[in-house]
């Protein structure tokens, strides 16, 4: 006997390939000596091929799985296909079940809360402007499909947003609200102004997903 599987397949850059188990039993015969088929009529675009069948070490030889490898081409529309796998014993004996294969789309990154916004002080002394650090709310970046998130904007080259709290630490540095000159950034402390700047960082998936997150400063 043969169990039916289903596997999620989310196809985003080229070919995606992925290999399945399905549980196989056979009171009778060892599973080493059945044979493996798969239907040859097949989804467009979604292709299964049996790569045989493999005894578990903890069985007494009649309990194993059968080892498959899916691949879906990017073209291939969300939903399920099903292909039939069969496997049969040396006197003729069958057992079928389905493989069901889920194409499933991609999502994209998620920012929590969707924004980020951040606080800085600048004071004038006899020496210059000191700029103290900016402050940022706490922020979590996530992608519900598990992909590495790349950041990216403000003039910085991609970085994963693994670091998203060193780059914040580094507008410490390069942070001037409105983009002004010394000598107007000097007159606004002087009056004590209170200045609004805003940018956007753009968070991408490795399947090119992005979502935009507004920095309000």
């Amino acid at each position: 006997m043969i169990s039916p599987a289903r596997v999620a397949v989310r196809p985003c850059q080229g070919m995606i390939e992925v290999p399945v188990s399905m549980w196989v039993v056979d009171p009778d015969t060892p599973v080493e000596r059945l044979s493996l088929a798969v239907d040859v009529v097949q989804p467009l675009g979604v292709g299964v091929e049996g790569k045989g069948i493999r005894r578990q070490p903890w069985s007494s030889g009649h309990v194993g799985t059968a080892e498959l490898v899916v691949r879906v081409a990017p073209w291939v529309r969300l939903g399920g296909y099903q292909v039939l796998i069969t496997v049969a014993d040396p006197d003729g004996g069958s057992s079928s079940a389905l493989l069901t294969v889920q194409v499933v789309g991609n999502r994209p990154p998620v920012a929590t809360p969707p924004f980020l916004h951040g606080e800085t002080t600048l004071t004038l002394t006899p020496g210059g402007i000191v700029r103290r650090p900016v402050v940022f709310q706490p922020i979590a970046i996530s992608d519900p499909d598990g992909d590495p998130v790349v950041l990216e904007g403000y003039g910085i080259p991609p970085t994963y947003a693994a670091n998203l709290s060193a780059f914040l630490g580094s507008l410490v540095a390069m942070y001037t609200p409105g983009g002004l000159t010394e000598e107007a950034l000097c007159a606004a402390v002087r009056n004590e102004d209170v200045f609004q700047d805003r940018f956007s960082l753009v968070l991408r998936d490795r399947c090119g997903a992005r979502t935009e997150v507004p920095v309000l400063g």
